[in-house]
Parts: C-alpha cells; sequence; structure tokens
C-alpha cells in the first residue's frame, strides 16, 4: 500500500429526549418542555476552549471541532497516513464528543431540566435527513481525475455492501427492510462542486489543503459512518489500494453502471446479492462482481508496483475484502458479523425484532439502532458488543486515549497539533487553518504547511523559540 495523506470528517447527529419518558419518541422542536437541537448543541459547545469566540476550534491531537450547518457536531479528524492513526484518531473524536453531551447533560440536570441529549454517530435521524460521513484522500494533480472520479464511480456504488454501516429501509407498507447503507438512499448525483446543492458520491471542487501544484483532493461525501473499527479499517484502506491501482493508469471505467444512482439503490437492499445491471462494457454485473473485479485487479499488480511488498495493513485489508465477498456470495453473513458494520447490526436488530414477533420497522426496533450509534460509552451498545465477542477492534483504548491529546507523528498534523498545545498552554491567541498557522496575540508571523507529509517544520521552530518567553 502506496503511503497516502487521508483523513476522516464525521457529522454527528444530536438528539434530545425527555429523562422523565427516556425512551419516547420526542420531537424536540415540538416539544417546548425540552432543549431544541439548536440549543442543545450551542450548550454542548458551551464547554470547549474559546467558546465566547467561537465554536470553531482546531485541537492539540491535530484534528478540528465545529458546528456544521443543521447544527451537527463534526469532528474533521487529522491527517494520517496508516490506519491506526486513522481509526484512533476517529474514535477520539466519539470520546470528546461524549465528553461534551455528559457536561451538557450535568448542565440540564443542575437546571432541573427533565432532559438528556445523546449523541449519536449515524447519518440518518428518525425523519430523514441525512449527515455526512466525508473521506479525503490526497491524490497526485498529474493523475486524470475525471478518468479517476469514472472508475471511484464503480467502486463506491458498491462499496457499501462491505463498508455500510446497516439500515432499516421502511416500504410503501410500512415494512422494514435491512438495507447495507444509510447514505445510499440519499445520494443526488455522482460528482459536484457545490454539495449544498447536490449530494454527490464526490465533491469535486479543487481544495487540496495543499500545495496545488503537486496535489488534489478526493472528498467522498458517499460513506457511511461506521460504528465497528474494523470497518473504519477497511473503508480506508480499501480504497487506498483502489487508488493505488487507478493511479497507476489502469483502466476500470467499464464496470460503471449506465445508471449509477438507480444501481447503488437497488444494491443497497440486495442482501441475497441477487440484484445485476448493465454497466459501460456491455455486461450485467452484481455489486459484488463489480467489487470482486476490482480486488483481482488490485491482486494482479505486479511486483514492480507494490504487490509483493504491500505490508501488513494492506494484506489485512485484501482479507477482509475477500471475506466480505464471499460471505455474501455464499450468503454465510456469519463469516464477517464481528467485524463489518451491517452484519453486525442486521444480526442484532433481527434477533432483537424476531425474538419479540416485532417488524423492523418497529419503533423499538428503530431506539435499538439509535443506540447502536451513541457514542456515550455507558449508553452505546458498542462497548458492550465489543466486551462480549460481537464486534471487533482494531486499535487499542489506550492508542484511542492517547489520540485524544496527541496528533498522528508521521504527518502535518504534528506540527499542527505541537502548535496547539504549544499556544494554549501560554496563553496566546492564534488562528489555524489545515495548511498554515498564525500567533495574533502576541502578533506573529504566518507559518505555511503545503506538505502535508512533512511532520516537522523549519519555520514553525524558528517562530516558536521567537516566541518562547514572550508575554501573551
Amino acid at each position: 500500500m502506496n503511503r497516502r495523506i487521508v483523513g476522516l470528517e464525521t457529522e454527528y447527529g444530536v438528539v434530545v429526549v425527555p429523562t422523565a419518558h427516556p425512551h419516547a419518541d420526542a420531537e424536540p422542536d415540538k416539544d417546548p418542555t425540552l432543549p431544541t437541537v439548536d440549543e442543545a448543541v450551542t450548550l454542548m459547545f458551551a464547554a470547549t476552549p474559546n467558546a465566547n469566540r467561537t465554536t470553531n476550534h482546531f485541537l492539540r491531537n491535530g484534528s478540528r471541532l465545529y458546528v456544521d450547518i443543521g447544527s451537527h457536531p463534526e469532528y474533521a479528524g487529522a491527517e494520517c497516513d496508516n490506519l491506526r492513526d486513522v481509526v484512533a484518531n476517529d474514535l477520539a473524536g466519539d470520546l470528546l464528543l461524549a465528553d461534551l453531551a455528559q457536561t451538557a447533560n450535568a448542565s440540564l440536570t443542575g437546571r432541573g431540566v427533565p432532559a438528556r441529549l445523546h449523541v449519536l454517530r449515524n447519518n440518518v435521524d428518525s425523519v430523514g435527513n441525512t449527515f455526512g460521513c466525508h473521506e479525503n484522500y490526497q491524490v497526485p494533480r498529474d493523475v486524470d481525475f475525471d478518468k479517476l472520479t469514472a472508475a471511484m464511480t464503480a467502486f463506491l456504488v458498491t462499496r457499501p455492501v462491505l463498508t455500510g454501516c446497516g439500515h432499516v429501509v421502511i416500504d410503501r407498507d410500512g415494512r422494514g427492510q435491512f438495507a447495507f447503507s444509510t447514505r445510499a438512499e440519499h445520494i443526488g448525483s455522482t460528482t459536484s462542486a457545490d454539495p449544498t446543492k447536490s449530494r454527490p458520491l464526490i465533491n469535486t471542487k479543487d481544495e487540496p489543503h495543499a500545495d496545488p501544484g503537486l496535489w488534489r483532493r478526493l472528498h467522498v461525501l458517499s460513506g457511511d459512518s461506521s460504528v465497528c473499527e474494523t470497518t473504519t479499517a477497511l473503508k480506508i484502506g480499501w480504497t487506498c489500494l483502489v487508488l493505488d491501482l487507478l493511479e497507476t493508469g489502469a483502466d476500470l471505467t467499464g464496470l460503471v453502471p449506465l445508471d449509477p444512482l438507480a444501481a447503488m439503490r437497488g444494491f443497497n437492499t440486495d442482501l441475497s446479492s441477487t440484484v445485476s445491471v448493465p454497466t459501460r462494457d456491455g455486461r450485467r454485473l452484481r455489486a459484488v462482481d463489480i467489487q470482486e473485479e476490482f480486488l483481482t485487479r488490485v491482486l494482479a499488480r505486479p511486483a514492480t508496483e507494490g504487490s509483493t511488498a504491500r505490508g501488513t495493513e494492506a494484506t489485512w485489508v485484501l482479507d477482509l475484502v475477500a471475506d466480505g465477498l464471499d460471505a455474501l456470495r455464499s450468503g454465510r453473513h456469519e463469516v464477517v458479523q464481528t467485524r463489518l458494520d451491517w452484519a453486525i447490526k442486521r444480526r442484532l436488530l433481527t434477533e432483537y425484532a424476531d425474538g419479540r414477533g416485532l417488524d423492523l420497522a418497529d419503533p423499538r426496533v428503530a431506539r435499538l439502532a439509535f443506540a447502536y450509534h451513541d457514542v456515550d460509552p455507558r449508553s452505546g451498545l458498542a462497548p458492550a458488543l465489543r466486551a462480549g465477542g460481537h464486534m471487533q477492534s482494531f486499535v487499542t483504548q489506550d492508542e484511542v486515549q492517547a489520540a485524544r491529546q496527541t496528533p498522528p507523528q508521521t504527518t502535518r498534523a504534528r506540527v499542527r497539533g505541537d502548535f496547539v498545545a504549544w499556544a494554549d498552554a501560554r496563553g496566546y491567541q492564534a488562528s489555524v487553518d489545515w495548511s498554515s498557522v498564525r500567533l495574533n496575540v502576541p502578533v506573529g508571523p504566518q507559518v505555511d504547511l503545503p506538505d502535508a507529509s512533512a511532520s516537522s517544520s523549519p519555520q514553525m521552530a524558528a517562530m516558536r523559540a521567537r516566541f518562547d518567553d514572550a508575554p501573551a
């Protein structure tokens, strides 16, 4: 697997429920006794540094925390160049949001407000509004981006059969049907430079957050927020391996379905892997067929292109891809039901529903699904599932705890995160962005960080030495 700078952005859902009836399906905006979601998010961010000035914070672990459109807390993870750092930094965001929610709930209790807020790592609310998990992959500027995004269309409309987080779709008769992905039902275009007007698979706005002469950013908007750590690692690692292949000039545009979005929705509820669609090369292919062809081509790369030196991360990814496709072809989903989110969640929901004679559309099943995505270790189901052997881990809890305060050490995130910690310790005020930092009080120079792979900066070291003892 080639070294590549990647990062994850997770938008979280927030729900407010009455503590007098903790299982009620309350709609905050319609219940005057409850805080609105806007008020709940404002209360959460009141506990963040400099909350009186902004709700946009770059953190000492290299990440960014802010409130996005629709009152969604968003955690944009630091730049990473390996899967362990991606997963650990991503999970650190969950713990951070859980702490903010706990502080907000303590405030509500102290004020006698009979309500509790929950932060959910999911992609759709109870009335069908969707919010995203965005993936960022640095790609060389000299790659044919149009050809790359075309091939990635075929990859992304079929990838949910491996990396979806699982979802219950309600049919016209009001009955629930299990699906691979939440986001698949909401994607409105293949590419767009303005995702606020069209929810695409890929955002093509040219915003590299790095030297624009050397790099572009592939900004993927169609993926689900994973709860299972191994699914997060698979989502990033498998996409990186496909990009490695496409950057060699491999042409897989023939795999693109003639109607990609219709295909994505059709594949989404096809747990039997029988639905096939026409593709540009004249064939009819299933989602597993398309993913299998990507796997075959990745495995067939000549040794000079890295096939014999992929490393342990790539081998792990390819083994899980193969296992996932085998499980889909054979119908033996138990093969991956501790490693892939959709399989874990499907088992959880169907066993619960079947044991009580419920349809998947029943509100009690929906509450269980929300609990699956709850980031609070005390009310969310993920810790218990891991402890019971029903959900595998990819990193240790020590790694996640370390990632709360420490940035990845092999990328630009280290420079930026250490700067934030240094400025905070001295009480300095600073402006921080992905590719630059500047001291405001005391007034200092702007330091540009155009190389996302550089874990040190002589300019930063000189600036810090100059201001180490300056008065704030």
